[in-house]
């Protein structure tokens, strides 16, 4: 079975890398292809540098968000809190850079295959609070059915809103998100190569059932004559 990953706010590869032993391991993948966005375009350059002759890692240096062209990316000191909301508590005041901005629903729509629905694909987000502007473009396109698995920074319906109390003026968007998530019952389970000391879930065993319940459901019925 073909799986795309989708790793929206790669950062250095981390989680690619994590992923990329994860499918190796597992027998009902035949191959995978990843598709890896960063806003930051040091951090964009170094990933396309480390996977230059890797065909299956696709690396985009484009923020996402809710429109197609161009946005400010506000900048963090260590690199792994920029974000596109000038409220984030973590940001360097008076340093930010102007970077491509887009949809994530036009790439799904121009870069991939029209098939791509017919694929396992997973989709993890670490966007610093991008990610209200992501879920509503999935799901103002009817797209959110079309992933299997769900990841983030942390376990629950609400994972995809953990940065929103780091974000002046988006506070109250943190139980919207979640109640959104838990009513297409999309729950995100954690996976993150960041904080060492909090386990991630049990994504190997995640994978297969997920897996495993695809495979069955693409297996065609024979039907059997008896005579």
């Amino acid at each position: 079975m073909l799986v795309r990953y989708f790793d929206l706010g790669a950062h250095k590869g981390g989680e690619i890398t994590r992923m990329r032993k994860l499918l190796a391991q597992e027998p009902l993948v035949t191959d995978y292809a990843m598709h890896a966005f960063e806003a930051h375009p040091g951090l964009a350059r170094r990933m396309r540098l480390r996977y230059t002759f890797n065909n299956n890692i696709h690396i985009e240096q484009c923020a996402l968000g809710s429109s197609d062209g161009e946005c400010t990316l506000f900048l963090n000191r260590n690199l792994v809190g920029s974000s596109i909301y000038s409220g984030k508590n973590n940001i360097i005041p008076g340093r930010e850079v102007t970077v491509p901005s887009r949809k994530l629903s036009d790439y799904l729509d121009t870069e991939l295959p029209k098939d791509w629905t017919q694929d396992f694909n997973i989709i993890k987000s670490n966007i610093e609070g991008a990610e209200w502007e992501v879920w509503h473009d999935l799901l103002d396109n009817d797209l959110v059915k079309h992933f299997n698995l769900w990841l983030g920074p942390s376990e629950g319906y609400g994972a995809w809103a953990e940065d929103f109390r780091k974000i002046k003026g988006m506070e109250d968007k943190t139980e919207l998100l979640r109640a959104s998530f838990e009513r297409e019952s999309v729950y995100v389970h954690r996976f993150s190569c960041f904080d060492k000391k909090i386990a991630n879930s049990d994504i190997p065993r995640i994978l297969h059932d997920a897996l495993t319940e695809q495979a069955q459901r693409n297996t065609p019925k024979i039907a059997h004559s008896f005579g």
